[in-house]
């Protein structure tokens, strides 16, 4: 039977086939067969000291036995997670004899281990085995090693040695070596001897003046050449063109195309695309975007046989999505430069909608070309809205009534001059509506901006003071108002930095939480609201005495929560002092319970919120997005990154927080009409769940705390309920709740 039939029945657990290995007449007629019996006892857990002694016996030691061991281990376990166990042998052969230099080169080959590289080396020199030196450095690649100069050096003075073969693999250890040492004027001399180098070593000698740009670019091969070239694809196409032509490139016809693709060099990837080269058809999917793409970028035609053929594959990579995102801008122009009069501002259009909704793609996230995607998104939105708003402003213009009775009338119409950068006609129009009639928070905030977009700082802050002065009046305040204060402020002088502007940017930073309420940034159609805790006596003492404890940045699951942006701090308006306290919509998630209930030990507790929180206090859904999606908003949505943005692979938790600034402790209770106390949130505990690993022990506890709880609400308010969480018998991996007698 021949090797791999036998080494398939091993590994597939035939061992009733292959039990002629025990006929001792049998192992002699295959020099693998006692390796093969030896694992083959081994899985099956039988004794294999006896086989072990029989191949010390034939192998002359015991560092042998194992180093054969080794070698059998590595034909039978050949998957790249099961090196281990033929390394594991290596390592018993080297610990009987250290001077075991097959050994060494064993582990050196299958783990890349540079010191058993240099100990197999030095034991064949030492023993004067040159006969496997020379096979082992005829096929070994090194470049990439980090050895100490020491050792460099030694490798120069080994290789050199008459002995030694001087392959081509040799030369090239020899001509890495030298430039590691730092000795290139030595090295040169093997340039002609070495077919290719890694870029590092080419560059040292091109830095010590000792070989040519060109020269060294001759050495580098195609997969290389990006990191040579600095990834200058432009200089890269036209590189590989000059191999393909000279018949010394080994890259295809589907890398040259995305290497003209990211040069921007569209023409020629159509060029080439069209092209008959020695090669099969391209049925790339990937390549027939780059295709595509290139036609979009260049403005021609489409070609709609190839779009076709990529739409109906399997096909779903990221350039596919950045081709129909491509075509999204294309109808979106359209309507723009062709359209007439927009009607909407573009977020209203479906066909944005539909790019926005494709950019949310990791795959495409992760793509170079997402960032650019993104921001022609960003110049198409502005661009439209501006056309929109001048639209808007002829509309009034051309409106014979010109009627601005209305107050409604009269901001859209200041809106639209803002819109349209017409400062002066703003400032105007709202100063001549001051003198009859009342002067507002808007009409004061929009005569400082108007003020701040023609540089005059002065007069907008004196005009958002105004604003202001109406703000406290009413006990209205905007943190967008309070905001364009504090900015204008910082524009006009430092030195204004006084008692006034820090109460109001503690003001703007209780409006921005004040402006997170329910009815923007929270559906109350499911008043409920969850959290999963641990059973410790901090939570048990909130959820008896009634209040949300909030904790600070540090006391965070995820240490990219609250990340460092740049605009938070004491030297900007939005202050970090901010704290959450996290609730979920989820009341059944196993993750849930595992990572937060000290695997299902804890509770879960549902809240029930009515509409109501303190000032100071906001609450908001987490949106989850990707990491590099949040890198390119970083400075978009300041706030929201801040605090109510998390990354994708939170998502499971369907978060939801409750907001403070710089409170630690918040009182909850149902509010009572009348006389609601608004020093507290609006809440109330429904219920209580058992995790399915509860310790019964403190089940009596648990419940006392519900009959305490109950003792004080009204006959017409629901009672505490207790559930006791378990795993669903008809549908394994999920949870059921039974309800407890209290």
């Amino acid at each position: 039977m021949d090797d791999k039939k036998v080494i398939d029945l091993i590994r597939n657990g035939r061992f009733s086939i292959l039990d002629f290995f025990e006929e001792d007449d049998v192992l002699g007629k295959n020099e693998n067969y006692l390796g093969y019996l030896y694992f083959m006892r081994d899985l099956k857990s039988e004794p294999t000291a006896e086989i072990l002694s029989k191949i010390c016996e034939v192998e002359g030691s015991i560092d042998l036995a194992y180093e054969y061991l080794g070698q059998i281990a590595k034909r039978v376990f050949y998957y790249g997670n099961e090196r281990y166990i033929s390394d594991s042998f290596f390592k018993m052969a080297i610990s009987k004899n250290d001077k075991n230099a097959n050994a060494w080169w064993a582990i050196f080959t299958n783990t890349n281990d540079e010191n058993a590289f240099l100990r197999s080396i030095m034991i064949d020199y030492e023993q004067g085995d040159f006969l496997n030196l020379n096979k082992r450095l005829s096929e070994v690649l090194i470049e990439n090693f980090d050895f100490k100069k020491d050792v460099w050096n030694f490798l120069i003075e080994t290789l050199n040695d008459e002995r030694v073969d001087k392959s081509e693999s040799v030369s090239n250890i020899l001509f890495t070596a030298f430039s590691k040492t730092g000795r290139h004027n030595e090295g040169i001399y093997l340039f002609d001897d070495v077919s290719y180098s890694k870029v590092g070593v080419l560059k040292s000698y091109i830095s010590s003046n000792t070989l040519s740009y060109e020269s060294a670019m001759s050495k580098v091969i195609d997969y290389d050449l990006d990191e040579f070239l600095d990834y200058n694809f432009a200089r890269l196409f036209e590189e590989l063109i000059k191999r393909k032509n000279s018949g010394a490139m080994f890259l295809n016809k589907a890398s040259i195309i995305e290497t003209a693709f990211k040069a921007e060099l569209y023409k020629e990837v159509i060029k080439i695309y069209n092209e008959n080269w020695d090669e099969h058809i391209i049925n790339n999917s990937e390549t027939k975007c780059y295709y595509l793409m290139s036609q979009i970028f260049l403005g021609v035609h489409l070609d709609q046989t190839i779009y076709d053929e990529v739409k109906r594959s399997n096909y779903d990579g990221a350039l596919k999505k950045a081709v129909e995102v491509k075509l999204l801008f294309m109808k979106l122009m359209y309507k723009l430069v062709k359209g007439g009069d927009l009607k909407f501002r573009i977020a209203i259009w479906s066909t944005y909608q539909a790019a926005e909704k494709l950019l949310e793609d990791p795959e495409l996230i992760d793509h170079y070309l997402y960032s650019d995607l993104y921001h022609e998104l960003s110049a198409i939105e502005k661009q439209w809205n501006k056309k929109f708003y001048q639209d808007e402003l002829d509309m009034r213009k051309q409106d014979s009534s010109n009627d601005i009775s209305t107050f409604d009338t009269f901001v859209g119409q200041c809106k639209s001059y803002l819109s349209n950068q017409l400062f002066k006609e703003l400032i105007y129009s709202i100063q001549n509506y001051h003198q009859t009639n009342k002067p507002t928070i808007v009409t004061y905030n929009l005569l400082g901006v108007g003020f701040d977009r023609m540089g005059d700082h002065v007069k907008a802050c004196e005009s958002y003071l105004m604003a202001l002065q109406i703000m406290e009046k009413c006990k209205e305040y905007d943190y967008i108002v309070i905001g364009n204060f504090l900015s204008s402020v910082s524009k006009v002088s430092k030195d204004l930095k006084n008692e006034t502007y820090y109460y109001w940017r503690r003001k703007f930073n209780i409006a921005l939480v004040n402006s997170f309420q329910f009815n923007n940034n929270l559906s109350l159609k499911n008043t409920s609201l969850f959290k999963y805790s641990p059973l410790n006596l901090n939570y048990l003492d909130s959820l008896i005495n009634q209040y949300f404890y909030l904790p600070e940045k540090q006391q965070l699951n995820d240490p990219i929560e609250m990340p460092s942006i740049s605009d938070i701090g004491e030297e900007h308006f939005i202050d970090k002092d901010y704290r959450i306290c996290s609730f979920s919509k989820n009341d059944k998630s196993m993750l849930m319970w595992s990572h937060y209930t000290g695997d299902h030990q804890g509770i879960m507790v549902e809240y029930e919120f009515g509409y109501g929180l303190p000032t100071g206090f906001g609450i908001s859904e987490v949106k989850y997005t990707y990491g590099q999606k949040r890198q390119v908003e970083k400075d978009k949505f300041i706030f929201d990154q801040y605090l109510l943005t998390k990354n994708k692979e939170w998502e499971y938790e369907e978060e939801v927080r409750l907001i403070s600034y710089q409170a630690s402790k918040v009182y909850y209770e149902r509010y009572s009409f009348p006389n609601p106390d608004r020093s507290k949130i609006n809440a109330r505990v429904l219920g209580i769940t058992l995790g399915c690993n509860f310790p019964l022990s403190k089940l009596d506890f648990i419940k006392k705390i519900i009959i305490d709880l109950n003792k004080n609400r009204n006959q017409a308010e629901p009672k505490i309920y207790l559930r006791k969480a378990t795993i669903s018998e008809e549908k394994l991996f999920t949870l059921e709740y039974d309800y407890l007698e209290i």
